[in-house]
C-alpha cells in the first residue's frame, strides 16, 4: 500500500512539473521581474524591495545601469549576473540567486529548456532596459 501511495504521489509531482514546465518563457519581462526580482530590487527596480533591508549588502538601483555605463545598458554583463551560472570566483561571493539554473529547472531541465532560458533572459533584460532612467550624467 505504501508503494502505491508513493507511486501516486510521484505521479502527481511529475504531472505538476510537466504542467509547470514551458511556462516562464511566456511571461513578459515585467511579469518575470515582479515574480523574481522585485522582492529585492523593488517594483520599480530602485533597490528598495521588501527584502532589501534585511540583507547585508546594498541592493543596486537597476534604473541607472545604462546611465552608469555611458548611456548604454551593459546587456551581456547583466545577462551573466542574472543568469548566475557562470560566476567568476575571483569577483567574490554571489548574493543573487542563480536564476539561469532556476529557470532551466522550471522549464523542464533539458536541451529545450536551455533554449527557453534564453527567451526568459531576453524578456527580463528587455524589461530592465525599459525602466532605465534617462539621466544624462553620472551621479556621484
Amino acid at each position: 500500500m505504501d508503494t502505491l501511495k508513493n507511486a501516486v504521489a510521484a505521479s502527481i509531482v511529475l504531472i505538476g512539473a510537466s504542467a509547470h514546465a514551458q511556462v516562464l518563457d511566456t511571461y513578459t519581462g515585467a511579469e518575470l521581474f515582479e515574480q523574481f526580482c522585485a522582492s529585492c530590487h523593488g517594483v520599480g527596480g530602485k533597490g528598495d524591495g521588501p527584502v532589501a533591508g534585511g540583507l547585508e549588502i546594498a541592493i543596486p538601483d537597476l534604473t541607472y545601469l545604462a546611465a552608469d555605463n555611458g548611456g548604454e545598458l551593459p546587456t551581456e554583463y547583466l545577462r551573466t549576473v542574472v543568469d548566475g551560472r557562470y560566476v567568476v570566483t575571483a569577483h567574490g561571493t554571489r548574493y543573487m540567486p542563480i536564476w539561469g539554473y532556476e529557470f532551466w529547472i522550471a522549464q523542464g531541465a533539458d536541451d529545450e529548456a536551455a533554449l527557453l532560458v534564453e527567451v526568459i533572459m531576453a524578456n527580463l533584460i528587455g524589461y530592465i532596459e525599459s525602466i532605465q532612467d534617462a539621466r544624462s550624467e553620472l551621479q556621484p
